[in-house]
């Protein structure tokens, strides 16, 4: 079985070399720190998260993560959005069915 390449790290580079760009042209980024391992306490990996704190021009502090999706994580996404998906479909549906009645009560009455 051929071994999974992780491209957290890569990615983690590739957000942070973005965000220094930007603090020279954004005054939104103002500061950008270094990539976060998540250690254990012996010196090894303990997850593959990383993260990247940036801060604003009003000296907000926010914490960008890139980490790993389990396959648990994923169903439980796609569950969401399919349940997300379903809501806005009914809402849409009953916005379209409020606007039929009233096109129907505006001919009736003309």
């Amino acid at each position: 079985m051929k071994p999974t390449i992780v491209y957290c790290h890569e990615l983690a580079y590739i957000v942070r070399h973005a965000l220094q760009q930007e603090r020279g042209t954004s005054v939104a980024v103002q500061y950008v720190g270094p990539i976060e391992f998540d250690m254990a306490g012996d010196s090894k990996l303990a997850s593959t998260t990383k993260k990247i704190s940036i801060r604003d021009a009003n000296d907000t502090e926010y914490v960008i993560t890139i980490e790993e999706r389990t396959n648990a994580q994923k169903r439980a996404l796609q569950q969401q959005t399919q349940e997300h998906d379903i809501k806005m479909l009914r809402h849409e549906l009953l916005n379209c069915e409020t606007t039929l009645q009233q096109e129907r009560t505006l001919r009736a009455n003309a």
